[in-house]
């Protein structure tokens, strides 16, 4: 049986490793990615708990000293296959996004408050494609507080 695990790392005057099993679930637990809001972090994965042919999204908080509060929580959970899940924190929020075969290869995203817990309704990052292979889609970050700062933005790749 295998089990989703996240490494914590605490460097700060002491470093300390710890082992917290995230999800005990049935079925597999693969592509994980995780975010921080500074104190607490959220991790997103591909589940397959309701059968090879329909993979999910699920995710968890995690508190700061890798305790687990509340449960695992479906982001996407429909029939079909979402998978390669992205998580990154951005304006008091985090943003869960997947690519979603249901729908022709197009890549969907939900907010998700700082608890854990998924808005109702996905919305779209990319629209549907041919091939997967042809959408980019960056999930970014900026401190600007208003269009007359200066825009430094953070990213990263997700498909």
């Amino acid at each position: 049986m295998k089990y989703l695990f996240l490494f914590i790392l605490i460097a700060f005057s002491v470093s300390i490793a710890q082992e917290v099993a995230i999800s005990t679930a049935a079925g597999g637990q693969v592509s994980p990615d995780v975010a921080t809001d500074g104190s607490k972090y959220f991790v997103i994965w591909e589940d397959t708990r309701a059968g090879t042919g329909n993979p999910n999204i699920f995710g968890r908080s995690i508190n700061g000293d890798g305790s687990l509060p509340g449960f695992e929580t479906p982001v996407q959970s429909i029939p079909g296959y979402q998978r390669i899940p992205a998580v990154e924190f951005i304006d008091e929020v985090y943003i869960g996004a997947w690519m979603d075969q249901v729908s022709g290869y197009a890549v969907h995203g939900k907010s998700i408050d700082t608890s854990g817990t998924p808005t109702f309704i996905a919305f779209d990052i990319a629209p549907a494609s041919g091939m997967i292979q042809n959408i980019d889609c960056l999930l970014y970050t900026s401190d600007a507080a208003d269009e007359e700062d200066s825009v430094d933005l953070g990213g990263r790749r997700i498909i």
